[in-house]
């Protein structure tokens, strides 16, 4: 069909785009949790499951350049709201990576120490367009968590690649991790996610937020 003395090829049909958009999901590791964590499926009975909510729907304004950091005990909705975002991502046409730390930070850490592809694994979580970190630290921290953390929070930063991150730790325990070992690790948590604009922190019965570092 011609349009203004050009050709154009056939447009193509909606459920094209959808097969493209499940194979990124598919890609990304996120597939079961997708299925179930959506922002309509998220709870908004009290105020602060409101408020969080729409920081995250707020984030997706800024998702091509900024990171999301959303801290808090288990079952406050940490995961359901980052899958959340990370399915609007995918939906947009974004290429994302699932990054489960406890069981892929193990596997990963444990490639180090076999001489495996340590290096080239990095390489690959920093270059990828998004990152979903899901339970950051969730185990005891040792040397090579505080590394690895660093290396691939600290590669992204400097190449403005955003990382959307849950973690059962505030920014204050990441920063105190280790004697203060953390502390460049939530330095540029907090600098990408434009200086504190989309760290969220969840705390107490009523699950108060709370902004920045």
């Amino acid at each position: 069909m011609l349009h203004g003395g050009s050709m154009r090829g056939p447009r193509e049909c909606g459920c094209v785009e959808k097969a493209r958009c499940r194979k990124r999901l598919r890609d990304s590791g996120l597939a079961y949790l997708a299925a179930r964590c959506t922002f309509d499926s998220f709870k908004t009975a009290k105020p602060w499951q409101q408020g969080v909510k729409k920081i995250a729907l707020d984030y997706l304004r800024d998702a091509r350049r900024l990171s999301f950091f959303i801290a808090g005990q288990t079952g406050c909705g940490k995961t359901h709201l980052c899958t959340a975002i990370c399915n609007e991502i995918i939906e947009r046409g974004g290429s994302l990576r699932y990054f489960q730390w406890v069981r892929d930070g193990t596997r990963l850490k444990q490639s180090l120490c076999e001489d495996g592809d340590y290096e080239k694994e990095i390489r690959q979580l920093i270059g990828t367009r998004y990152l979903y970190i899901d339970d950051l630290f969730k185990q005891e921290l040792t040397a090579a968590d505080i590394r690895l953390a660093y290396e691939i929070l600290n590669g992204r930063y400097i190449a403005g690649r955003p990382t959307i991150i849950s973690s059962e730790r505030s920014l204050d325990c990441i920063t105190a991790a280790r004697d203060g070992e953390g502390e460049a690790i939530a330095g540029r948590i907090f600098e990408s996610c434009g200086h504190g604009k989309y760290c969220v922190e969840l705390g107490g019965k009523e699950k108060n937020l709370r902004f920045g570092a």
